[in-house]
């Protein structure tokens, strides 16, 4: 399907601003921006870029040293080009020189709004200071990308997330397992919007528990992080089918195909995806039509690059880099997320002219130290794990793939009553084509549960060689 100036702006129309902010112009704003031509969309990056740079090297006090060792102009407009040389910003070098990433005084009328913290997936956590400019976008552009998946305003949205990711109760503590929230409008959007009502519900209740919730509530709309969408996929095998969904949202961890068809296909619902970071906000919104990743380039600019920190050729995969625009409290050049994704350069066949990239491979750094034939029989098993059929699946509900430090591997699974032998048989046939000569064996059990990492995200491969070994709930 094919969009344009027209048909965004009737659908923006649907949505309802409360009469305190009608005056308010920024949404048409983001309307109009989505269909620049090419010569307006570069000249209001250059700029956008210009003024942070300009404003990093007279205010930041990193920045002010390091432009002043590249020889950066602190007053001149800089050229496109100049961005490539500053090297990237690495998370060593935030938590180092976090203080000097502060800038002395933001720009006249700029307030602080803020921080926010990374998980700490990949290494200690870091506090991000964002001006309230920047923490306004989050929900200027969450709605954006509810406006392209045509989301009913009026609909009831349901989270299921961690307690600090969910509004507190009225008296301020958080939302304890088996309450439930409920809310009058979303939470952010519903402060400028009229919409329907809002749920919410701790990730750490039961998976039996969360799943006789959306039962009993029927919301249209689930926003969760993709590990748990896929167990209440599993879950909801050996139950009676739901008509209330419509949409649902994958937050926080990355989402494989074989993964999304399971949700999809059991939900009867289409899984609507971002790209974002605590660090940044919301960086990108994949495309409804065309399933790339549009930039916000109204919040920040995206560069994908090789070894060498330099643009990748488009359809090659590389480094995604993230330079803020909005965030002059505590300014991101040149953001070095470990991400992986591939770049595009082509023109979206949706319409809009904002700039895209594509598949997003995921943060390989957690475990390109392990060895390669490691990674291939992880992914194996991974990938018949995800195209299991349902007779083999039904009343398995999570698992983990474990490699331990003597080569061996442990498929963890939890289930509600048994798995059929054929499940068993299925895996191990895999085992013994991917294996072929050598010895390493793979050992099938049962858990109780399986924990998230520290960080709070679930990871469906672990080993001995990237951290501890976890112990399972019957060596507790």
């Amino acid at each position: 399907m094919n969009v344009n100036l027209a048909t965004e702006q009737a659908e923006q129309r649907r949505w309802k601003l409360r009469p305190q902010f009608s005056d308010l112009t920024v949404w048409d704003q983001l309307v109009a921006n989505e269909f620049l031509t090419n010569d307006e969309r570069r000249r209001q990056q250059e700029n956008g870029l210009s003024r942070l740079l300009i404003f990093s090297a007279n205010q930041v006090p990193h920045y002010r040293k390091l432009f002043s060792r590249l020889h950066l102009s602190q007053s001149a407009m800089p050229q496109p080009n100049e961005l490539l040389r500053i090297p990237p910003l690495t998370k060593t070098t935030i938590k180092d020189n976090e203080a000097a990433l502060v800038a002395d005084r933001l720009p006249r009328g700029g307030k602080i709004g803020g921080s926010t913290h990374t998980s700490g997936t990949t290494g200690a956590s870091m506090r991000i200071l964002h001006s309230k400019r920047s923490q306004d976008m989050y929900y200027f552009l969450a709605q954006r990308s509810r406006r392209w998946d045509r989301i009913d305003p009026f609909g009831t949205a349901a989270a299921i997330r961690q307690r600090p990711n969910l509004p507190r109760r009225t008296d301020g503590t958080p939302l304890p397992d088996g309450e439930t929230l409920q809310l009058s409008a979303w939470p952010g959007i519903g402060h400028y919007f009229q919409t329907g009502p809002f749920l919410g519900f701790a990730k750490s209740n039961s998976l039996e528990s969360i799943a006789d919730w959306i039962e009993k509530y029927q919301p249209d709309t689930i926003l969760s992080d993709s590990s748990l969408l896929e167990h209440l996929a599993l879950e909801f095998q050996r139950r009676p089918p739901l008509k209330c969904i419509h949409t649902l949202k994958a937050v926080s961890e990355p989402l494989t195909a074989g993964r999304r068809a399971r949700i999809e296909k059991m939900f009867g619902a289409p899984i609507n995806l971002g790209y974002g970071l605590n660090e940044i906000g919301i960086i990108a919104a994949c495309c409804p039509e065309a399933g790339r990743y549009h930039v916000h380039d109204e919040h920040c600019l995206i560069e994908i690059v090789d070894d060498d920190n330099q643009p990748v050729t488009p359809g090659e995969f590389g480094r995604i880099l993230v330079t803020t625009l909005t965030n002059f409290a505590m300014p991101l050049i040149r953001y070095d997320t470990g991400d992986i994704a591939q770049a595009l350069d082509d023109p979206c066949p949706c319409g809009r002219t904002l700039p895209s990239f594509g598949q997003v491979l995921g943060r390989r750094s957690r475990i390109d130290t392990l060895p390669t034939n490691v990674i291939s029989l992880a992914d194996a098993i991974l990938e018949v794990m995800e195209q299991l059929p349902e007779n083999l699946s039904r009343n398995l509900q999570m698992y983990q793939l474990y490699h331990y430090r003597d080569g061996n591997f442990e498929l963890r699974t939890v289930v509600a009553d048994s798995l059929r032998p054929a499940f068993a048989e299925h895996i191990q046939q895999v085992w013994r084509a991917a294996t072929a000569s050598n010895s390493t064996k793979l050992r099938i059990t049962n858990v109780d549960s399986i924990r998230p990492a520290p960080s709070e995200k679930f990871f469906h491969f672990d080993s001995d060689l990237l951290s501890p070994p976890i112990l399972r709930s019957d060596q507790v």
